[in-house]
């Protein structure tokens, strides 16, 4: 059932993106689906502890007026934007915290009463800051 509400809405929604990162207005990706077991990396579980050197996607998630949007639905995805590896909720604060292996990844952001966004392709090595904002 989840898998088909992503599909659905990121089907209908259009996707806008502002923020400190270099992201571009795209298309929603084709139908989403959530990655096999063997895949997930992420929030902690299969991927790293969250050592210094190691990677890390600590992002924010705010409004046009800069106001910080919490329980923002936050998946991290593939990058080709096909799986969802990971979600969490941004916490009240609008922050949000992913600890995925090395690689390149996208985010989605949803929030009722906003318009969903997908970030660029992100190449996450160390740690990576995206500012998101919904309108």
């Amino acid at each position: 059932m989840k898998s088909r509400y992503n599909k659905v809405l990121l089907a209908t929604a259009s996707i806008l993106l502002l923020g400190a990162s270099a992201c571009t207005v795209e298309p929603a990706p084709g139908p989403l689906e959530t990655a096999p077991a063997a895949q997930m990396d992420g929030g902690g579980g299969a991927g790293n502890t969250g050592d210094d050197d190691e990677p890390v996607i600590q992002g924010n998630v705010t409004n046009s007026s800069q106001s910080t949007i919490a329980n923002a639905s936050v998946s991290l995805l593939d990058a080709q934007g096909t799986f969802v590896l990971d979600s969490t909720l941004s916490d009240a604060q609008g922050q949000f915290t992913f600890l995925p292996d090395s690689g390149t990844y996208r985010i989605l952001v949803t929030a009722p009463g906003y318009t969903q966004v997908v970030t660029d392709t992100m190449l996450v090595e160390t740690t990576v800051s995206p500012e998101i904002v919904l309108q």
